[in-house]
């Protein structure tokens, strides 16, 4: 008696994973359902060709995230020191910009009559108004 063997998914993607299971019926049988056997085998082959490809480069990722992970670490705490520093520095220029608006009150105060008095020496004079 001859079978015929069927692909029927067992679940997950269609095709993913395949349980095969017999069927009676006329035909062939098993000699038919062969080049498609060989034909999923050759894909899965393939599959696992292309996985083993990328082996070297993941282990080679593998191999250099720790010295990643200690740079990111060591960029991570300089970051946090400059953060500290640039506030310090932010609060300094800060009280700066106070202290030159007092300063450019008081040189605006005292230049202010210096260029009234040296309008009215040129009035006096007879030259030019300022």
């Amino acid at each position: 008696m001859l079978f015929e063997m069927t692909a029927r998914p067992t679940g997950g993607e269609a095709g993913s994973a395949a349980e095969l299971e017999p069927r009676r019926g006329p035909g062939l049988g098993t000699v038919a359902y062969v080049p498609r056997l060989v034909l999923g085998a050759l894909g899965d082959l393939r599959s696992i060709a292309d996985a083993t490809r990328a082996l070297p480069a993941i282990a080679e990722a593998t191999r250099v995230l720790p010295a990643v992970a200690r740079s990111l670490s060591l960029i991570e705490s300089r970051t946090e020191t400059l953060d500290r520093e640039v506030t310090e520095m932010h609060h300094a220029v800060e009280s700066i910009r106070g202290e030159m608006d007092e300063l450019k009150a008081d040189v605006h105060g005292a230049i202010h009559p210096l260029n009234r008095a040296g309008a009215r020496v040129r009035r006096l004079r007879g030259g030019p108004k300022g």
